[in-house]
């Protein structure tokens, strides 16, 4: 195989979104119902489609950035999400799901 990244991501039929981030142009939205962004102390805080080397991936992702010298205050990135006992899929998270985070940096 040539010296390449290859990503794959696989998706059961249990998998909820909780920010997919193309819904609207609110960085404080989730697609889940009741969940909030908040941030605090960055730089770059937006919403834009996902680059790729050779075409649209066809999604959006958050870019965030900081500039952290010395003392400055710490960079925070928080998802509050509101948790129910009931049995509504799609509208909160359960108990006893798993949330599971990608990320990416250049």
């Amino acid at each position: 195989l040539p010296q390449t990244l290859f990503a794959n991501r696989y998706l059961d039929g249990t998998y909820q979104s909780i920010a997919g981030f193309n819904e609207d142009a609110d960085v404080t939205s989730t697609t889940i119902a009741g969940g909030r962004i908040s941030a605090e102390n960055l730089s770059v805080w937006k919403e834009a489609r996902i680059p790729s080397r050779n075409s649209d991936r066809g999604y959006n992702g958050v870019f965030l950035g900081w500039n952290r010298h010395n003392n400055d205050k710490i960079p925070v990135y928080s998802i509050a999400l509101r948790l129910i006992t009931g049995s509504t899929p799609g509208s909160a998270m359960q108990m006893g799901q798993t949330c599971v985070f990608g990320g990416a940096s250049e």
